[in-house]
């Protein structure tokens, strides 16, 4: 379980004396929230904060426009502008700036800028956080994957990693969608969805064609084909049995 400290001087600051109950209540959440790591930036649905926070959406759309000077909601990440000032992971030890640097080279680059420039751009404070919150809630309202698409989505992604750690990580959700599509629209079972994933990971052409969920379903049917002769051929040409010694017949007698 984390911890987080949070100073008695608090409720004495100038500027949380100034903010609403609403926007004191979501500030809090905000920088002693459970996903939050060392950039200061976690990624969570607006419908989480709702529900974890007690506020209406409306609510949590006010207090975000009203905290946006130390806080940004952008692309559906929390973004702590002055995290940096009270937990500086950039010049730790080696071990912490290399905990850091993997974190946020996943963050995406409008939240990476945010970080860097210590505020949000005009764009990002006037329409930027609503947008986004609205299009994922819409999202979610109209997707149709479940739990195992996801995990699919993710376990894709790991593979991808594996070949190359520099790769950012993309919007799962949307990769989740695309499984979906696979079971529901293509009639492809999710075990060889999951087969497939491996298998064009290990593979050194198809490993670099394929980078997303979309690509994997778009070659989905060449790569079935690839996968199949490759078995059939292993099948009629097995490896030759190697055969132990057995030792004892040139022990000495």
């Amino acid at each position: 379980m984390k911890t987080r400290i949070i100073h008695t001087k608090f409720w004495k600051d100038t500027w949380v004396s100034s903010l609403s109950p609403q926007s004191k209540l979501l500030f809090l959440y905000c920088i002693s929230n459970e996903r939050l790591g060392l950039t200061g930036v976690f990624e969570i649905p607006l419908s989480h904060i709702v529900i974890e926070t007690g506020l209406t959406k409306k609510e949590v759309q006010e207090a975000l426009k009203e905290i946006s000077t130390k806080v940004g909601y952008i692309e559906g990440h929390i973004v702590l502008l002055n995290h940096d000032k009270y937990q500086n992971y950039k010049t730790g030890s080696d071990r912490q700036k290399k905990a850091y640097r993997k974190e946020y080279d996943f963050l995406p680059d409008p939240c990476k800028s945010a970080l860097e420039n210590k505020k949000l751009t005009s764009w990002q404070l006037v329409g930027n956080w609503l947008a986004t919150s609205q299009n994922t809630e819409i999202r979610k309202q109209n997707t149709k994957y479940r739990g195992e698409h996801l995990k699919i989505s993710e376990y894709l992604f790991s593979l991808i990693h594996e070949n190359n750690e520099y790769v950012k990580r993309p919007n799962l959700e949307l990769w989740a969608e695309e499984i979906e599509k696979m079971e529901r629209i293509d009639k492809i079972p999710l075990e060889r969805i999951e087969k497939m994933c491996a298998w064009c990971q290990q593979d050194s052409f198809w490993q670099k064609n394929v980078q997303s969920a979309s690509a994997l379903r778009k070659h989905f049917a060449k790569m079935y084909a690839s996968a199949k002769t490759q078995y059939l051929q292993e099948k009629a040409n097995p490896p030759p049995r190697i055969y132990r010694t057995d030792r004892r017949k040139n022990l000495p007698s």
